[in-house]
């Protein structure tokens, strides 16, 4: 009984070839289409990302000269949900208020690659800050590893000679690393920190409040 089901499904496929073979050929095409996406990674940042300096006695600052505001370090963490390469990239959403060359007050080292604008009050700018992912205290999964960046020109990977401190580039990207490359990991802890330095005080229009309000924007990238 099998057999004869069979063949008759057989001499019934082969009448519909014979039927077809005066007909125009017709055509489809199959699109085969997806994304492959890296496991989902999400940034943590003790405070919720505020570093707040909270009031400034004005006569603290320095009248003539910049004034350099103490160093805040919080933990920072990336959990994923597989090993994954991640790098950082940055966004400097006032950097057009940034002052030129006031980083440098924290070293000869700092230049305005490292400078993120600090804000404005009228047509005055405020200062600058920079943010540094701590060189040696960042772990991947345990072990031991140190912050690399890199280059000018966005390609190879450096050891950030800076302390971990951000570029203000648009092709920058910062990672982690056991020698140069980034590696994958799931699990990243370490310290960032901000240092903000002041313009003379001088300069500012200290007959109201002056805000600080820097605002970076750090953007995780899967290459």
């Amino acid at each position: 009984m099998r057999f004869a089901t069979r063949l008759s499904a057989l001499a019934l496929a082969a009448a519909g070839m014979v039927a077809a073979a005066g007909a125009q050929a017709q055509s489809m095409d199959v699109r085969v289409t997806g994304t492959v996406t890296p496991p989902a990674c999400v940034p943590t940042l003790a405070g919720g990302g505020v570093v707040d300096y909270g009031r400034i006695d004005a006569r603290s600052l320095n009248r003539t000269e910049p004034t350099i505001l103490s160093e805040k370090e919080f933990p920072f963490s990336i959990a994923c949900q597989g090993s994954t390469r991640v790098w950082v990239r940055t966004f400097d959403n006032r950097e057009a208020s940034r002052v030129s060359g006031i980083v440098s007050a924290l070293g000869s080292v700092y230049t305005n690659y490292q400078n993120f604008g600090l804000g404005a009050v009228g047509d005055t700018n405020v200062g600058g800050y920079v943010i540094r992912f701590k060189q040696d205290t960042f772990t991947a999964d345990g072990a031991d590893v140190r912050t690399v960046h890199t280059g000018l020109s966005g390609s190879g990977w450096f050891l950030n000679l800076e302390g971990g401190a951000l570029q203000n580039l648009p092709q920058y990207r910062v990672s982690w690393s056991t020698s140069f490359n980034p590696i994958a990991f799931s699990n990243l802890a370490g310290t960032l920190s901000v240092t903000p330095v002041l313009v003379r005080s001088d300069a500012l229009p200290l007959q109201d409040e002056v805000p600080l309000d820097g605002l970076v924007t750090l953007e995780m990238v899967y290459p």
